[in-house]
């Protein structure tokens, strides 16, 4: 079964952002400790420092419905209305194989 790669893009309200930086510290340590979780973290751009981008990288697809379905997940998407400007921008990359990059 192939592993799953998520991009999320979301731009935080400014009045918010570090009120909404807590909360994704708490969901990035919880997910992180998820069954099948393989890599999870937000970051912020650094050519657009009001842009914040979550990576998660996930065994296989059941992991990461398993991972939609918690509490912590739950707790996040309710709350990203009062967090930001727009809607976030969310990629599910479904990944045959992985190696090392050859530079």
């Amino acid at each position: 079964m192939p592993g799953v790669i998520v991009i999320a893009r979301v731009r935080p309200k400014a009045e918010t952002r570090a009120e909404f930086e807590v909360l994704l510290r708490e969901v990035q340590e919880a997910s992180r400790a998820d069954d099948g979780c393989e890599n999870y973290g937000y970051y912020f751009e650094i050519a657009d420092p009001d842009s914040c981008v979550a990576v998660e990288e996930w065994r296989d697809e059941a992991a990461l419905r398993a991972h939609l379905g918690t509490s912590h997940v739950q707790r996040l998407i309710g709350a990203l209305g009062g967090f930001v400007a727009a809607p976030p921008e969310i990629a599910m990359h479904r990944v045959s194989a992985t190696g090392p990059l050859p530079l």
